[in-house]
This record gives structure tokens, C-alpha cells and sequence, in this order.
């Protein structure tokens, strides 16, 4: 079991933003994230870019012109470090990042970005967006912590049948994280979980039965 007040919010697939997930993810996408530093070498080595990347130019323009799946991928792209800024950030946005939240922390370019994008799918209900979005908000990155925000997502993502999604929100009834306290809602989701073969929730299932025999029907 985890810590009280964690999640875990382990995913293959992620980009490396989600390795600093505070559990023990591979968050997102969620393969996600790339090292910040390498984010940041990244975003500085593109402004002197002239052009755009024609594959990229397309991926940008599906995603203004409100195509979901091109969301979702443009911001994987900016939390992977992979994604070069164009003229529209550089002009708005220094290369060091932006002052973001009340406790005025350096939040990088791209995990602002990715952030921003995700933002846009996850609002037309792509569940890898909202996945990645939901370990955003847990772990503050590139968006204030929101505990609440990140367990709407969770469960977003859980009902369309993320499996990682599933035991996150589990967790998140069970110790009361963005949500009430709900053992027997958090008993619902790890056997959802447990029927995806996520790592884990048969673990937290068979401690959280230990201590409310009663919940065991």
C-alpha cells in the first residue's frame, strides 16, 4: 500500500513528464515526459529553428482546427521535449519558462504546453488526454495542484476503460484524495482494475478487505 494522501499513478506508454508523477507512475501517455533539462535544451535549440517540420505543421494544424487525437498528440509532443515552439509561443513565452501558481515555481515550456493541449482533448473526451491531464494536476506540473481536478479525470478516463485510471481512483476513495473517503466505492474500482491485470490493485484490494472484513461479499 501506499502512502496516505499518494496516488499511483503508474502508465505504460507514457511521455516523461509523467515520471514525476508523485506515485509510482510511468504517467502518462502516458508514456510522457522527457527530462526538463532536456525539455528546456530542446526549446531553445527550436527557436532558432526557421521552419517547421512539415509532419508537425500538419499535427499543429489538425489540432487548432479542434481534431482531439491531434490534441492529445501535440501535447505528448511538447511533454516529450520533442515538439520545437513556433513563432505564436517564442513571442509569448521566455525560454526559461513561465512564473505559473501561487508558490511562483519555474513551471518548463513544455510542460505548460502540454498541459494546454491536453486541456483542449480531454474536453472533447479523449481518455488518454484526460489520463495524462489527471497526472498533471496530481503532481503539479505545468498547472497548479488540484487534487480535485485530477480525481475527475481519474474517474473520466476510468469510466471509458483505462485500466490505470481505474486503481488511481480506487485509491483515491479509498484515503480520501479529491474525493470523500469510500471503501466501497474504492472496492469497485480495484476489481475493475484487477480485471485489466493493473499491477497492484489485487494488493490494495486484499489489504483494504484486511481491515473492513465487511466489505467482503
Amino acid at each position: 500500500m501506499l502512502g496516505k494522501g499518494r496516488l499511483d499513478m503508474r502508465k505504460k506508454g507514457t511521455s516523461s513528464l509523467i515520471l514525476g508523477a508523485v506515485f509510482v507512475i510511468s504517467m502518462p501517455c502516458f508514456a510522457v515526459h522527457a527530462e526538463e533539462k532536456q525539455t528546456d535544451k530542446n526549446f531553445k535549440t527550436s527557436v532558432l529553428q526557421s521552419e517547421e517540420d512539415p509532419e508537425l505543421a500538419r499535427l499543429r494544424k489538425n489540432a487548432e482546427e479542434g481534431d482531439a487525437q491531434a490534441q492529445y498528440d501535440l501535447g505528448d509532443c511538447y511533454a516529450s521535449g520533442e515538439c520545437p515552439a513556433n513563432e505564436k509561443d517564442v513571442s509569448k513565452k521566455d525560454l526559461k519558462g513561465i512564473i505559473h501558481g501561487e508558490d511562483m515555481r519555474t513551471v518548463p515550456f513544455g510542460e505548460m504546453k502540454a498541459a494546454e493541449w491536453w486541456q483542449k482533448s480531454a474536453a472533447q473526451g479523449n481518455m488518454k488526454a484526460q489520463y495524462s491531464l489527471a497526472v498533471l494536476y496530481h503532481s503539479g506540473r505545468g498547472v497548479p495542484f488540484d487534487y480535485e481536478k485530477a480525481f475527475a479525470l481519474f474517474k473520466a478516463a476510468a469510466d471509458q476503460g483505462d485500466g490505470q485510471s481505474m486503481y488511481n481512483v480506487a485509491q483515491a476513495y479509498e484515503i480520501g484524495e479529491g474525493t470523500a473517503e469510500n471503501d466501497e466505492k474504492a472496492v469497485e474500482y480495484y476489481l475493475k482494475a484487477i480485471e485489466k491485470n493493473v499491477a497492484g490493485a489485487s494488493v490494495n484490494l486484499r489489504a483494504l478487505y484486511k481491515r473492513h472484513p465487511e466489505l467482503h461479499h
